[in-house]
């Protein structure tokens, strides 16, 4: 097993970083793992870094990135803290679990959204003829997955190319593109911090 961890070094990601280790160790993760972390202002690097490593390896893989490192010293601050927390919580304190999933699926973690219409999503902001879609996905882009699978996706830089009108969308999309089987272990909408996505 391998867990990859995205790190953007600004405002209090040393802070955060070090709350990501300190799970992973209290967790009993670090002893079954080996730890990788991609220091890079771009996650699709962390993206490449991990597709590049299933092709010729082959593992569970847990991706992880400093979520809300942004949000620093916002009014959104505690609320992406809040939701980074529960995630880790799943994916890192219960990864026994969802590491047990992945002989039947292909991607693991929590809050999946399936393909939905901008409209739907945000109708105060989109007309009912607006047709454009947000693929699926797992919200807040902490997930287990493995190389077997991700050797069946498209390279994630002409899979993101795609959508230059949201590059987020694309890094966090990319992993559930392809013809996987999808496990949502815990569903908690009222967790994520929809007022700092909006803006």
């Amino acid at each position: 097993m391998i867990v990859f961890i995205h790190c953007y070094k600004i405002n209090n990601w040393e802070e955060i970083l070090n709350e990501q280790l300190d799970y992973i160790e209290k967790s009993g993760l670090k002893e079954n793992a080996e730890i990788k972390i991609c220091f890079s202002n771009s996650r699709e690097e962390t993206i490449l870094k991990f597709y590049e490593f299933s092709q010729k390896n082959n593992s569970y893989i847990l991706v992880m990135h400093a979520k809300g490192v942004g949000y620093y010293k916002t009014e959104f601050e505690e609320s992406t803290t809040k939701f980074r927390r529960w995630l880790m919580d799943g994916v890192v304190g219960n990864w026994k679990e969802y590491v047990s999933y992945l002989e039947e699926y292909d991607v693991v973690g929590d809050n999946f959204k399936d393909d939905a219409l901008y409209k739907d999503i945000w109708p105060d902001k989109y007309s009912k003829q607006y047709k454009r879609v947000y693929p699926k996905h797992f919200s807040g882009t902490m997930f287990w997955t493995k190389s077997e699978y991700l050797k069946t996706l498209e390279s994630p830089d002409s899979y993101i190319k795609r959508y230059s009108y949201n590059r987020g969308m694309g890094y966090e999309t990319w992993c559930c593109s392809g013809k996987g089987k999808f496990k949502e272990v815990r569903k908690d909408y009222l967790v994520e911090p929809h007022k700092a996505w909006n803006k």
